[in-house]
């Protein structure tokens, strides 16, 4: 794992969280095992704070004084969340977590940190008053992204990759888990078609709380592989997910005729509610709609 090494040799930005006064951007440096702190008035990086393994996501804390980082490591992957004190500039405690931990979201009250174990398939539920891992919920294979609606009632968990065997060309398709945060089960798990979705790298939930919308593939595996242009053999998709009918409302291919937008990942919505943004890897895109 490079990103271990003495001298890692480049930043390797993996996430990013703003406070809630909007004043910066946290940034979490995966190979330099730091969290930068980006000041939006000097568009200048003012802090940075030192962590002990690779950070893999952060959230911060409603009243801005407190970042919750995820750590693991191809060489480290016994996930632990590190919590930094912004003002003090160092890791103030660290948090056991599940298996290559990644993804943190706060609950809405700030007293609980739900983390994706990606290789652990499972969530870690954690009190962050009493600093321990209160319970893990078992998930669909490899849980990589979450979000929380507005009421903080249900938070929305995307997989990694499809727990069926590839043979299976009728419903091999990633998911999408509801989570009751009142109880810690998860409600509802809701395939996202068509068949040969993966990799749902991105979720964010509408402010209103009633639509989640999840950047994904689609491997057309059953296809022949005669044409690789336009999205025959790979496309890049955002599922519209209906969060209180439990189902999928729409799924959209944000290629057009000419043009891949490879491997979609974060999203974010404008505050008007009127577009949504969306972050594509593989091509350095961001694309509005």
């Amino acid at each position: 794992d490079l990103s271990t090494l003495k001298n890692p040799k480049y930043l390797t930005p993996s996430d990013l969280a703003l406070d809630p006064e909007k004043k910066f951007i946290y940034v979490a440096m995966r190979q330099m095992k730091q969290v930068a702190q980006f000041d939006l008035a000097t568009n200048r990086v003012v802090k940075k704070f030192l962590l002990p393994n690779e950070p893999t996501g952060v959230a911060v804390s409603k009243d801005g004084a407190m970042l919750y980082v995820t750590c693991a490591s191809d060489r480290w992957p016994s996930g632990m969340v590190c919590e930094v004190s912004i003002g003090a500039g160092k890791v103030t405690r660290r948090i056991p977590a599940g298996h290559y931990a990644r993804s943190p979201v706060l609950s809405r009250d700030g007293n609980t940190l739900y983390t994706c174990n990606w290789l652990g398939n499972d969530l870690s539920v954690i009190d962050l008053p009493g600093g321990v891992e209160k319970t893990r919920i078992k998930m669909v294979r490899e849980p990589y992204a979450a979000a929380i609606t507005s009421d903080g009632a249900t938070l929305v968990v995307t997989n990694s990759l499809p727990e069926q065997k590839a043979i299976d060309t009728i419903s091999l398709t990633g998911k999408v888990s509801l989570v009751n945060t009142s109880n810690n089960t998860v409600r509802a798990v809701i395939p996202v078609f068509p068949v040969g979705t993966h990799s749902l790298f991105g979720v964010c939930v509408s402010k209103d709380g009633k639509y989640a919308f999840v950047s994904h593939l689609v491997g057309r595996f059953t296809l022949p592989a005669t044409t690789f242009a336009q999205g025959w053999i790979h496309s890049n998709n955002v599922a519209i997910i209906d969060i209180g009918a439990e189902k999928l409302l729409n799924d959209i291919m944000i290629d057009n005729s000419t043009q891949g937008f490879g491997n979609p990942w974060g999203m974010a919505q404008t505050e008007d509610e009127k577009y949504l943004c969306v972050l594509s890897a593989g091509s350095h895109t961001l694309t509005v709609y």
